[in-house]
């Protein structure tokens, strides 16, 4: 869900500084906490509005 709603390489560079640290297929285990927590939220969100 992240890679189609979020521009991963904006989301890195937000947590990590980095454009490249975190991709679609590769999440270091020290972000893939607040990673989840983001993916969780939009199922959330895409359930909340009725959306595919």
């Amino acid at each position: 869900m992240i890679d189609k709603l979020i521009n991963v390489s904006e989301l890195s560079k937000a947590l990590t500084g980095s454009e490249q640290a975190i991709r679609n297929k590769k999440i270091p285990k020290k972000y893939n906490v607040a990673v989840q927590e983001l993916n969780d939220l939009l199922e959330y969100w895409k359930k909340r509005h009725d959306l595919l």
